[in-house]
């Protein structure tokens, strides 16, 4: 069996440059505009807030609720 890869394949392996705006004169930086670009693609991971060193993370309250309810519940679980 040939195996051919598809054009979207071949785009991906390509070099992509980037356009000469983003490099600063002297070629050893970015710019502004570089920089506004990448940020959303390497800004990392958003962490909980600490207090005292320790994750703060939400206490759900656990509420009581009716039978009515509690099916609705299981229904609309079900579908996740």
């Amino acid at each position: 069996m040939e195996h051919r890869r598809s054009a979207a394949c071949h785009r991906r392996e390509q070099e992509k440059k980037l356009p000469r705006a983003f490099i600063t004169a002297d070629g050893f930086g970015i710019t502004a505009a570089c920089r506004r670009y990448l940020l959303p693609l390497i800004g990392g991971e958003d962490y909980p807030p600490y207090i005292r060193g320790m994750p703060a993370y939400v206490a759900l309250k656990a509420a009581a609720c009716s039978a009515a309810q509690a099916t609705f519940c299981g229904i609309v679980a079900a579908l996740f």
